[in-house]
């Protein structure tokens, strides 16, 4: 189609972001990230998501590689350092927010630290342009921007 240069400009820009994002990361590998999607009453693990491997990212322990769902109880036994919400930003804020009084949610290191973040659902593609997005939006959570 004529645009190979381009398409070659494109790729080796995104892999830079990348590798920016996979370095800042490495300075930080004691901080675990629980990535999630949520129906309105349990969390629902994205494990087998790319961003694990891709950009060198912790799981807490007891977080699955594999989807699944599991409860509150299980996410404080978890206890991330960051939540990350990647689904419809009303239906996981509203999800956040009518959990907002239990104890079990306030214990969560995440939550007492204010590091819960939303990624917009579209990012669930892991196609090139959503992987820079997480790896930019990834960079500025590790390296504490908002």
């Amino acid at each position: 189609m004529g645009k190979e240069t381009e398409a070659r400009n494109t790729i080796a820009e995104i892999e830079k972001v990348i590798l920016n994002s996979k370095e800042i990361i490495a300075g930080h590998r004691d901080r675990t990230l629980a990535l999630f999607r949520t129906d309105g009453k349990v969390f629902m693990i994205q494990g087998p998501s790319k961003y694990y491997e891709t950009f060198g990212i912790t799981r807490p322990t007891g977080f699955s590689a594999v989807y699944e769902n599991v409860s509150l109880e299980a996410v404080s036994e978890m206890n991330p350092y960051y939540i990350v919400f990647q689904h419809n930003y009303e239906a996981a804020t509203a999800f956040v927010k009518g959990m907002g009084s239990s104890s079990v949610w306030q214990s969560i290191d995440a939550v007492k630290n204010e590091r819960i973040y939303y990624f917009d659902e579209n990012m669930n593609t892991y196609g090139p342009l959503a992987m820079r997005l997480a790896a930019e939006k990834l960079a500025r959570l590790y390296s504490g921007e908002p």
